[in-house]
């Protein structure tokens, strides 16, 4: 039943967004209550209730991260201080202990995480997307919501991360850096993202994209001492460093999709010329990318780090899609290819997009 209602809620904003492919930005001071405000207000509400609906039963993660917020439930605080240092990413853990002291449930612990990550998606739905209900497709598609439903500590940290598009976009340093070392506090992972004020400030053009390559393909040839590197200087290498040791890797078909998704927003950002989009994002885009082919010939748990690379392809995308105002059917015919690809994706491959939601 899940499954379906996913997909029913992705047909009906599939069919908004080529109603409606483009739209005026709202600035932030514009009053409340607007047909816009609401309709992403309902959108980012129904996506709440599937988290607080969810059911602990949905995965293996939830159920070891269900255990461990009982366990510190009963557990005084003195005492869980004392072992600090024996918790992966202890902050996550402790803030935990602190809110079930309030006698709060793991399920409103668990939707408390996801409104940091609702919140982080409606603040770029709202005043970033030109496309609204095409980027929450492409979220609920391409695998960010499939996973936020399971790590929990790796969601915190997305959801947080979220909240840096203005600051790269902006150029803010010091508020960004700020930002990805509070995500950090709760998967230490995230601090590789301090390596996309660099890559997002490259100019966009084709020199930079080959550059990225070569740059890429070099660590991708020397990757593990650099991993080895980053765990000591992360302090998380007793936590993290088994995954060196492990030789599971990923399926092609994510550097297939990822790749063409790249290739589709290069190509719209250097054939059309548009003021709104923000082709600096295929830059992160083609991070990703080079993530998910280490994830394919080396180390399959990389897949989870390019995800922070690939939180804006929902901006990235519907970016490809719009045209100017004054050519809106080019913009329509566009989005409802992208669209119908989106949704036949979802319902061809459900394994690579929902990750079993059980709803309670």
């Amino acid at each position: 039943m899940a499954y379906y209602f996913i997909g029913g809620f992705a047909i009906f904003l599939s069919l908004a967004a080529i109603y409606r492919p483009r739209r005026f930005f709202i600035p932030k001071k514009k009053p409340f209550l607007t047909k816009e405000r609401i309709g992403v207000m309902a959108v980012c509400l129904v996506l709440l209730l599937t988290y607080f609906f969810q059911d602990v039963s949905s995965n293996g993660d939830l159920i070891g991260y269900s255990q461990s917020y009982d366990r510190n439930q009963k557990m005084e605080i003195g005492f869980f201080l004392g072992n600090f240092d024996q918790y992966k990413d202890p902050v996550y853990y402790f803030c935990g202990l602190l809110f079930s002291k309030l006698g709060f449930d793991f399920y409103a612990w668990k939707t408390l995480i996801a409104l940091v990550l609702i919140a982080g998606l409606y603040r770029l739905l709202m005043y970033e997307s030109i496309n609204p209900a095409l980027s929450v497709v492409v979220f609920l598609v391409l695998g960010l919501y499939g996973f936020s439903l399971s790590g929990l500590r790796q969601t915190a940290a997305l959801g947080i991360l979220l909240f840096t598009y203005p600051y790269l976009k902006g150029r803010h340093f010091f508020r960004f850096i700020i930002l990805v070392i509070v995500a950090s506090l709760f998967h230490s992972t995230a601090l590789i993202f301090l390596v996309a004020y660099p890559i997002y400030g490259l100019r966009f053009n084709w020199r930079n994209l080959v550059l990225l390559c070569v740059l890429g393909g070099a660590v991708l040839f020397s990757v593990t001492p650099i991993i080895r590197f980053y765990l000591e200087f992360s302090g998380t290498a007793d936590i993290y460093g088994s995954y060196l040791q492990s030789d599971t890797t990923l399926s092609i078909s994510g550097i297939i999709i990822s790749g063409c998704i790249w290739l589709f927003c290069v190509v719209n950002s250097f054939l059309g010329k548009d003021d709104y989009r923000d082709n600096h994002l295929t830059n992160l885009a083609l991070i990703s990318v080079l993530m998910r082919i280490l994830a394919v010939v080396q180390f399959a748990e990389f897949f989870r780090v390019s995800m922070y690379f690939s939180l804006f392809d929902l901006l990235m995308i519907s970016d490809a899609c719009s045209c100017k105002w004054g050519n809106k059917s080019l913009a329509q015919v566009k989005t409802f290819g992208v669209a119908a690809i989106l949704c036949l994706y979802y319902f061809v491959s459900p394994n690579g997009n929902i990750v079993n939601l059980v709803f309670r």
